[in-house]
Parts: structure tokens; C-alpha cells; sequence
């Protein structure tokens, strides 16, 4: 069995009442089993909040001599990513886009030599690595993909890490059908690990 990695980042606001987080401890649950000699990292952007990018700090991301926190934090953040082999993101849809949290964190690891290049044909340089994303939200999902989706997925891509599934819960503010949806997810869950 292979040894591997995988880091869960949380971006809901809620702590008790989070789809997405409830269905990510499933979804360890159920990969700790599969995967007993792995290990679990976790990286929770309500407790470890990230300031917002500044002009400083992109200036330092393009080469202007810059030290910040802000900018030691993006190198760890860039650094956790090349050291794992699967990441795992929960996230509610809030106003039709991704907590802000987790824009702030992507803001931080999307740079320019970092994870991505404009040398090569395809910029991403996170290669080999496998993304799943739980995503919910209180609406009805009438696309075929969701915005949170389609923006995670096209984030992921840009720094090379294209093979992504997505567990996409939708409805949660119905309370008659949501503890069915929620079978739901961890059922395609289950399935999606046993492949």
C-alpha cells in the first residue's frame, strides 16, 4: 500500500450545523479504513485565518525585495501542498461563490514560479496529486456544475492538480430531505474510495 498524505482544509463558518464539514469527517472516516498507514493533516480556516493579499505582498510575490508575515505564510502554504498527495476541501457556497477564507487562502498559494508557470504549456505545477471537494449549499444545484465547482476546479487546474471529484450536496435548506441527501453524498462517497 502506497504511503500518502492527504490534507483536508475547512472553510465553512459554521462549526456546529456544517454540511460540508460533517460529511468531510465522514469522508476521513472512511479513507483512514481504506488508508490505515496515511496521514491526515488538517488545515481549518476559521481557526487559522488568513489576511486578505496586499499590494506589498504581491509585490513580493513578483520579485520586490518584500518580507511580511503574510508572505511566510503563503511559502508555508505552498510548501504544505508539495508535500501531500491528496487534498480534500470542504466548503459551503456563500452568495453564489466560496467562503471568503478560502479566496484569501488561494490568493496566497496561486504565484507565478510557485505553482504555476507561464514557461511551460500547461502552468500548473502541482502535478500528481488528486483533489476531492464537499461542497453545500442551501439551494437547489439546477446546473449541471455549481459555481463553488466550476471556481475550485479551475483553481486546482491552474496549479496542476486536475484530477479532481467533486461530492456536490445541494437543498440543505429543505430539513424534510436533507438527512436523505445526506445518505446520498456519503453513499457516492463510499463508492468513489472503493474504486
Amino acid at each position: 500500500m502506497k504511503y500518502t498524505t492527504l490534507l483536508r482544509i475547512d472553510s465553512s463558518l459554521r462549526i456546529e450545523g456544517s454540511y460540508s464539514r460533517c460529511l468531510g469527517d465522514f469522508f476521513i472516516q472512511q479513507w483512514e479504513e481504506r488508508n490505515p498507514i496515511s496521514t491526515v493533516r488538517s488545515r481549518d480556516l476559521l481557526d487559522n485565518e488568513i489576511g486578505h493579499l496586499d499590494q506589498k505582498t504581491l509585490e513580493g510575490f513578483l520579485g520586490k525585495p518584500h518580507r511580511s508575515s503574510l508572505l511566510e505564510l503563503s511559502d508555508k502554504l505552498i510548501d504544505e501542498l508539495y508535500h501531500i498527495d491528496v487534498l480534500l476541501i470542504t466548503v459551503p457556497m456563500y452568495n453564489f461563490g466560496i467562503p471568503s477564507r478560502l479566496k484569501s487562502y488561494f490568493d496566497l498559494v496561486v504565484r507565478h514560479e510557485k505553482t504555476y508557470s507561464t514557461k511551460n504549456s500547461t502552468p500548473g505545477l502541482l502535478n500528481n496529486k488528486k483533489a476531492y471537494i464537499i461542497c453545500s449549499m442551501g439551494g437547489q444545484n439546477t446546473g449541471e456544475k455549481n459555481l463553488v465547482e466550476m471556481q475550485l476546479r479551475r483553481i486546482l487546474s491552474y496549479i496542476g492538480i486536475t484530477d479532481v471529484h467533486c461530492f456536490t450536496m445541494d437543498g440543505t435548506a429543505d430539513q424534510k430531505r436533507v438527512q436523505a441527501k445526506v445518505m446520498t453524498k456519503k453513499n457516492e462517497i463510499i463508492q468513489q474510495l472503493n474504486q
